[in-house]
């Protein structure tokens, strides 16, 4: 399979910093259902991956006659 990923897009949503001292702050303390909720949801950043004008080509060409490397599908998300 021949992969071309295109326009590569990436957005990240970090943890918020005040957040993560307002959590440093408890350490040792008991914590409440929505704290703890809190405390999973700043333990992973967030990133979002959005592909554009992605090209995908399976090189398994015994199964089409004739076929060449340059043969690519074409995907866009617009």
């Amino acid at each position: 399979m021949i992969l071309d990923a295109g326009h590569i897009g990436v957005n990240s949503s970090l943890a918020d910093k005040a957040e993560i001292k307002d959590m440093q702050a408890k350490k040792g303390q008991a914590l409440s259902d929505d704290e703890f909720h809190k405390l999973e949801g700043l333990m992973y950043d967030e990133f979002s991956l959005k592909l554009e004008s992605t090209q995908v080509r399976d090189l398994d060409r015994s199964s089409i006659p004739g076929a060449h490397c340059t043969d690519l599908a074409y995907y866009s998300s617009s």
